[in-house]
């Protein structure tokens, strides 16, 4: 038993890891694909498929940059949104940063509306490019946000970088909702929900 949950915890790993290699992040602001946007001033969602094996199901993940860049004590830097389904939980939604917070005390938003307080939590994680940390929403909160995220235009997400002030970013939802429908692997989470 403790080896699945050794196992299941560096999927988890493995999977926000992904998700932070997948979009392209980056240590520098020069980067041109950082500046690549569509219409509405935002990155396109990517999506990525997580291979399932014996120990977790198959899984797939949609990610998305930030529309504006933050100010971290190591340097500016883009934060990373995402949304996965099918996997175990069913429903991940976590913001990666490529620095530290401070803690998982994170403020939220929907449509430019007042902030709400909320505690993520923190996952620590090792690369060989350096060390990090992704803010996931907590398993209990996570149908209820994506119930948000569903009905909302743009999603703000503030947190503190380790040792500086907090930052605001800025996600244009776009088309999550169609996204999210035509993957059959996301029917659980999906379901859940309504």
């Amino acid at each position: 038993m403790q080896i699945m949950d050794g196992v299941r915890k560096m999927k988890v790993l493995c999977l926000l890891a992904a998700l932070a290699l997948i979009l392209g992040c980056s240590r520098t602001p020069s980067r041109p694909e950082l500046a690549k946007v569509n219409e509405n001033g935002a990155a396109e969602w990517k999506r990525h498929d997580i291979k399932g094996d014996q120990y977790l199901p198959a899984a797939v993940n949609f990610g998305i940059r930030s529309t504006n860049r933050i100010d971290t004590p190591l340097g500016e830097k883009v934060a990373q949104f995402g949304i996965s389904c099918g996997g175990d939980p069913p429903l991940e939604i976590g913001v990666t940063t490529l620095i530290e917070a401070q803690s998982g005390d994170v403020k939220i938003g929907f449509d430019g509306a007042s902030l709400a307080d909320e505690k993520w939590d923190v996952q620590p994680l090792k690369l060989s490019s350096g060390s990090f940390d992704s803010l996931r929403a907590p398993e209990a909160e996570r149908g209820n946000l994506l119930r948000h995220l569903r009905r909302a235009g743009t999603f703000q997400f503030e947190f503190t970088p380790k040792g500086g002030k907090p930052q605001l970013s800025s996600f244009k939802l776009l088309n999550i909702n169609t996204l999210l429908d035509q993957e059959k692997i996301c029917k659980t989470a999906l379901d859940n929900i309504h």
